[in-house]
């Protein structure tokens, strides 16, 4: 309704939780068993010509918030490692919920696995709300476009705040 009241463009996604991390899906119509593991959701999604992307990559990830490099290389060195990497089309790399040192985390596992970026509010408070975006090249009217364009690699995280 609000897409048609209010000329309000919605498009149908879902986020899943694997044993891996979150994984932030287009294309799926139903969940299916067997979606807690990485591997399933990406046959799936492959059959059906979706994408996948990873969200807040740092989650699970990032042993430390207290900055201690050595920690922090190794955080990131074991990330790297993470075959869920290999199955997605995209990183979040800006998440309005994280911390700026887990956004430079997650953007430089993007960096270093020479992936594609996003940014995304990931709204659960009115203050997350806007802080960051996804800039696509093309113009976005249906999922399909979605698809297509983070498929294609034509778009770029913003920071707006």
């Amino acid at each position: 309704n609000l897409a048609r009241d209010m000329n309000f463009l919605v498009l149908p996604g879902v986020e899943i939780n694997t044993e891996q991390g979150h994984l932030l899906v287009f294309g799926l119509s139903e969940y299916v068993f067997g979606m807690h593991r990485p591997e399933f959701v990406k046959d799936l999604v492959d059959r059906v010509g979706g994408a996948i992307l990873i969200a807040h990559p740092h989650r699970r990830r990032l042993t430390s918030d207290d900055g201690d490099l050595e920690s922090y290389e190794e955080s990131l060195k074991q990330a790297c490692e993470n075959t869920v990497f290999s199955m997605v089309d995209a990183v979040e790399v800006f998440n309005g919920r994280s911390s700026k040192r887990q956004n430079r985390f997650s953007h430089e596992i993007a960096e270093r696995l020479h992936l594609k970026g996003i940014g995304t509010s990931d709204a659960h408070q009115i203050h997350d709300i806007g802080r960051y975006a996804t800039r696509f090249e093309m113009k976005i009217s249906s999922v399909d476009d979605l698809i297509c364009e983070l498929k294609a690699g034509r778009f770029t995280p913003v920071v707006l705040d």
